[in-house]
């Protein structure tokens, strides 16, 4: 038999070597709170022998930074704490003893920390991260990371785990996880296919560390059974860490559950998942009509909870379930009603939250919009892939299935959750403060107070992002100012080039429902000036739906088309004071125009759309069609791509005439400047303004670019 120890990848040879040779470890890091507040980040050191150790001097070099005062000690077998910051701390952890404050956040994807003593010797180094092999439930799910064996080298994530089930950390005290002897370690679990088919052979897999020699599988109902790392039963490649085994894939709608147990020679054991049997994977087989374009996602949870969610919606307590979705399924998972005036729809739309450890399509959480106003279905699916191709950060989308209790409910978007992941995926600083607006957007004064108007999203900086946000909302409505000096006011604190394309997008879209909430707001870092971004979010009322003005109720059938580009809100009905006063200032408002220009030039062609919404229509029909809500007649949905065709050739149009009303009144030479802006985009036959080639630069040159743009250079 190969020895195991030579075919040990390179990465784990790495992670079993010695990282320091000091008394002094580091035991614990708190690197982003469940409570997504920055600021009761820690960081513990140990002293696991004897005596005290003296650690004046010493200081953290990377990932954060401190030098510890002259006259630190830890005492023998003790641990010291460094918070991030002081008050935030001690509210976390009332009467806990620590140091503060060190420089820099703890981030949540990993870094390195790295621990000198005072003459600059590397005392210990420890290199995390957000994702298997170490434990993803430490970054928001509760948990601390927690070395389980002091004494044993620690730059691997052999030696960590998160905190046990239910444990916020444990600054300053023995870890929760601690162990004798360090366990072995399984990851990335593999299901061979996928979706199986019913009875189809189906192999299991699961990476080990190079000390396992044996993993079981225990299914309840059908007992325990042994993986392989020896080439048989299912295993590929002998005596490469990848153990397996092949079975039988379950009957059609049957779900099998499962987790593994390792063991060394020294019968030192782990479980996977971490909190085995609490956690579970499982498969499961698609059952009849499972198939087609639009996914089946399977939620089990008994028929009484989902009565007691429609008793009552507005409550936002979880439940918890199992989830099953393209063959593979997961519990525990939490799911609740969700939205605000949707929720006493008849059809209400979810949201379901993941265990940190598991995670599909590298998100953890789901919003699952019923789109019951929308009887098309297109909408919030074409918004959000819109708002993308017009290369803003948007959502992804993806059109479902949902069978809850084993009743089909019909068909879902599910929209992507906007956290700190969503901002990592499209690279953005995700240490930074992210507000959702509740309502009242950007309005001042009583009675109802900023904080009250925005949730928290994420929390980077404390105190310090509410009055960012506040100094914002008093700018916005600062009496007095005149156009020009307001501009600049507004310039200085959004991200004018972002702020104009917003609502340029939105303007295309008719997207009105972030008229007083349904934004986010993300402020950059300082490298890039600390202004702030508006997100988009929550796209279902937008294309022709503007529901306040539906005469017949929800599901009236008027299409608006001709709303001004740069809609406030109604008036008198919370009205956007940012939105409004933009589209009262003639530099602001022509900064729009030219996005808009350029966009019906581009994104929003009807050679761009149009098949766009002929994709989205043919994949969703047959699901739409079998929707048990009642929503009228199918000929909605049949007839649903013509409808969004129809809004778009008139919207179109609109903006057109909109446009060509502001430029009508302009001169020729500041014509030629709008044009001249494009020039970057459409080549330099623009540069001279003159688009349509009659020998004069005047407004048909506007109309010409949107409907019959020059190719590409």
């Amino acid at each position: 038999m190969i020895p195991r120890r030579a075919l040990l990848p390179a990465v784990l040879a790495l992670w079993l070597s010695p990282a320091a040779t000091g008394a002094v470890v580091i035991s614990e890091i708190m690197y982003h709170p469940d409570s997504d507040r920055e600021f009761e980040e820690y960081v513990e050191l140990a002293n696991p022998g004897s005596p005290e150790a003296q650690i004046g001097g010493w200081r953290f070099t990377q990932g954060i930074t401190y030098t510890f005062p002259a006259s630190t000690e830890i005492p023998a077998h003790g641990f010291l704490v460094l918070a991030r910051d002081a008050s935030g701390f001690d509210a976390a952890y009332p009467g806990t003893p620590r140091l503060a404050s060190f420089e820099g956040r703890l981030s949540n994807s990993g870094e390195r920390l790295t621990l000198e003593d005072a003459e600059g010797n590397i005392q210990d180094t420890v290199n995390y991260a957000d994702q298997e092999p170490w434990s993803p439930r430490a970054d928001g799910g509760g948990g601390s990371l927690e070395c389980l064996v002091l004494t044993e080298p620690n730059d691997t994530p052999v030696n960590w785990r998160a905190s046990r089930f239910g444990v916020l950390g444990t600054p300053a005290s023995p870890n929760s996880v601690a162990r004798a002897e360090v366990p072995p370690l399984m990851w990335g679990l593999q299901i061979t296919p996928p979706d199986p088919a019913p009875f189809q052979p189906t192999r299991v897999s699961v990476r080990a560390t190079e000390d396992v020699v044996d993993i079981d599988i225990h299914i309840p109902g059908r007992g325990i059974f042994a993986l392989h790392d020896d080439g048989t039963s299912g295993d590929l490649v002998a005596g490469d860490n990848v153990w397996s085994v092949l079975g039988e894939a379950p009957s059609p709608g049957e779900r099998v559950n499962f987790h593994m147990v390792a063991f060394t020679a020294q019968d030192v054991t782990s479980e996977y998942p971490e909190y085995a049997p609490l956690e579970r994977f499982g498969v499961y087989c698609p059952g009849p009509g499972d198939g087609g374009d639009v996914p089946v996602w399977r939620l089990w949870l008994s028929a009484s909870v989902v009565d007691q969610i429609r008793a009552d919606p507005y409550n936002d307590d979880t439940y918890p379930a199992a989830l099953g979705v393209g063959g593979v399924y997961v519990e525990p998972v939490f799911v609740r009603a969700r939205g605000d005036k949707t929720r006493a729809y008849p059809k209400f739309s979810w949201k379901i939250f993941l265990p940190e450890w598991y995670e599909i399509n590298g998100q953890q959480t789901f919003n699952l919009n019923g789109e019951y106003t929308d009887r098309t279905g297109l909408r919030e699916i074409l918004s959000y892939r819109l708002w993308a191709r017009a290369g803003y950060p948007a959502s992804t989308v993806q059109p479902v299935r949902l069978l809850v209790a084993g009743q089909y409910l019909g068909y879902f978007v599910s929209v992507e959750n906007m956290n700190r992941r969503w901002l990592r995926a499209r690279g953005m600083d995700d240490n930074q403060d992210m507000f959702g607006a509740r309502r009242g957007l950007f309005a001042w004064g009583p009675p109802v107070s900023i904080e009250a108007r925005f949730d928290r999203e994420i929390d980077a900086t404390g105190r310090e992002g509410w009055d960012a946000l506040i100094r914002a909302v008093e700018t916005i409505n600062a009496p007095g100012l005149g156009n020009t000096a307001w501009q600049t006011s507004i310039e200085a604190i959004f991200n004018p080039g972002r702020l104009y394309d917003y609502l340029a997008i939105r303007a295309c879209l008719q997207s009105f429902d972030d008229k007083n909430k349904n934004v986010f707001l993300y402020r950059e870092p300082p490298a890039l000036g600390r202004r702030w971004l508006l997100l988009p979010y929550d796209q279902d009322v937008s294309q022709g739906r503007i529901f306040f003005f539906q005469p017949q109720g929800l599901l009236d059938d008027t299409v608006y088309t001709d709303f001004p580009a740069i809609w406030p809100g109604p008036a008198g009905i919370e009205v956007n004071p940012l939105f409004n006063r933009i589209s009262n200032v003639p530099a602001m408002r022509a900064q729009v125009y030219r996005r808009i220009g350029h966009l019906l030039a581009t994104t929003f062609r009807m050679a761009e759309v149009g098949p766009l919404i002929d994709e989205v229509h043919a994949q969703i029909v047959p699901s739409l069609i079998l929707d048990t809500t009642d929503r009228g007649s199918d000929a909605h949905v049949m007839n649903g791509a013509e409808e969004l065709r129809e809004f778009y050739r008139l919207r179109r149009q609109a903006l057109l005439d909109e446009i060509s009303g502001e430029f009508a009144v302009v001169t020729a030479e500041r014509l030629a400047d709008h044009l001249v802006g494009l020039d970057p985009l459409y080549g330099p036959e623009i540069a001279a303004g003159d688009a349509d080639g009659d020998g004069l630069i005047d407004v048909q040159d506007l109309v010409t670019l949107a409907n019959d743009p020059p190719a590409q250079p």
